[in-house]
């Protein structure tokens, strides 16, 4: 059964996550077209330090709550929703604040002033996108991937569409159509926000009997080391709009146009694989978050990793075999010499879109079980090699195409050192297990077999919450008389 709603969860976000990035994809294709290699190229310079702040305020708070939705000791998770919604909207909208009031520096930094503006109309949607995150991560704890999915879908819709409609209708230089493709995306985070707020309302859940308050502390010690892990890769890719055209520079003319079908073509088709497997990494988090054996945690991982390949594994060879036909259809708007660029990148970078997938699902696990600090250092190794690998292979030779190389084996470090990381942890947690029933299966536990179980009298203090004594004994009668003269079992809306 666990199983079953696994794959259930798995195929509900992923299909999500599929149509709102295909519906993103295509919109390339128009805006390609209004834009050219160079409009492309100043819209990927903004949009990977945008990620970056994007992951770190809002990415590791969906895990970070669906997590402790999921564990039992949470009572329902409740609390812990409710101090991540006052926690990641504050630090989204410092966030979006310091992003700005520091729009001219950054600007300055990547060598184009005129971005400026981008960077301010961006800046509003960092608090919109953390409360978002807030409410999928409640409604994946909970094991509901639906309203994720749909959110997803409705998100890029509303950005496509004004995206497009902008860059059409707008006059004007390519500057000022780039920051009103980020005006897009704001109102597109805003509407989101509020869609999935409204009809959350609609869910409802089991009421628990009492709440367990979840402190600033408890909460920023599960969910910042989850945002780090996430932030990773974007940050590298914002470090990577530093390095790559300043290296092509000294060998190519036209750099920026070369960086722009790189990142903003090539790494799109390439990451297709990812969205695909997307479910995977989110449904697996409640199913080993939630406690149960070793055993039980050994499956669930095995079989989110087997259907991560099997999912990959085609998408990666699809785009090797068919990358020419689709570089035809959709980026039509490029040259002749840029559409053989783009085909020799998606063939190089193929490796990657089986290698990525992987490497997020076993990040996802890693922060499941309560290790998401492994997963960053891991990550942080993988990028400083490839880091190192950029200012080797991009020269006269290989051009570009070195940027892909070591991206290729960026991703292969990462899914070795992650690989080994959960299975030091598995093996960890098969051992407590065995330990466990070495010390016999009768010996009572009063917070693991009453799963925290709340009443009024007989009780002791714990974390500001009454729960029952750790032997039972008048508490535990009380709770289960008053569950017996409940009528009816009260239900609340989603919070």
């Amino acid at each position: 059964m666990k199983n079953k709603k696994f794959l259930q969860n798995t195929l509900t976000v992923s299909v999500g996550c599929l149509l709102s990035k295909l519906i993103g994809g295509f919109s390339r294709v128009p805006l390609t077209a209004l834009l050219g290699g160079r409009g492309m190229g100043l819209y990927q310079l903004v949009y990977p330090f945008y990620a970056f702040l994007l992951t770190f305020c809002s990415s590791g708070v969906s895990t970070a709550v669906a997590k402790m939705v999921a564990d039992e000791k949470y009572l329902g998770g409740v609390g812990a929703f409710k101090t991540a919604g006052r926690a990641f909207i504050a630090l989204g909208a410092l966030g979006g604040i310091l992003l700005f009031l520091l729009s001219d520096t950054f600007a300055s930094l990547q060598g184009e002033p005129m971005l400026a503006p981008s960077f301010r109309l961006i800046a509003p949607s960092l608090p919109a996108v953390a409360l978002l995150s807030v409410y999928r991560g409640w409604f994946q704890g909970k094991n509901d991937m639906m309203p994720t999915a749909f959110s997803m879908v409705e998100e890029n819709c509303i950005k496509v569409a004004s995206s497009i409609l902008f860059a059409l209708l707008l006059p004007g230089d390519l500057y000022q159509k780039v920051a009103f493709l980020f005006f897009g995306v704001t109102a597109s985070e805003v509407i989101a926000c509020y869609s999935l707020f409204y009809s959350g309302k609609r869910y409802r859940y089991p009421l628990p009997l009492y709440q367990k308050r979840v402190s600033i502390g408890e909460l920023l010690k599960t969910s910042v080391p989850i945002a780090l892990s996430a932030s990773v890769l974007p940050f590298s890719c914002f470090l990577d709009s530093f390095f790559i055209v300043r290296l092509l520079s000294r060998y190519e003319a036209n750099a920026l146009s070369l960086y722009g079908v790189y990142s903003g073509a090539a790494l799109t088709l390439a990451n297709i694989p990812v969205t695909v497997c997307y479910g995977v990494s989110v449904a697996i988090v409640p199913f080993l978050a939630a406690g149960g054996s070793g055993e039980e945690k050994k499956k669930s991982f095995l079989l989110s990793l087997l259907v991560t390949f099997l999912l990959a594994l085609p998408c990666a060879a699809g785009l090797y075999l068919f990358c020419p036909f689709a570089v035809k259809i959709l980026f039509s708007g490029f040259g002749e010499a840029e559409r053989e660029i783009l085909i020799s990148l998606v063939k190089i970078l193929s490796l990657s879109a089986l290698l990525l997938p992987m490497v997020q699902t076993l990040s996802s696990c890693l922060a499941a079980r309560g290790k998401a600090t492994y997963s960053t250092l891991f990550l942080l190794v993988s990028v400083a090699v490839k880091t190192a690998l950029l200012f080797v292979w991009i020269n006269e030779k290989n051009g570009i195409s070195g940027a892909a190389y070591a991206v290729n084996i960026c991703y292969f470090v990462a899914f070795v050192l992650n690989l080994s990381g959960n299975l030091s942890v598995q093996k960890g947690e098969t051992y407590d297990n065995d330990r466990g029933a070495r010390r016999g299966a009768g010996r009572f536990n009063g917070k693991r077999q009453t799963g925290y179980l709340v009443c009024r009298k007989s009780h002791r203090k714990d974390d500001g919450n009454k729960i029952l004594p750790k032997r039972g004994g008048l508490g535990r009668g009380v709770y289960l008389a008053r569950l017996r003269l409940r009528k009816k079992q009260k239900f609340y809306h989603a919070p």
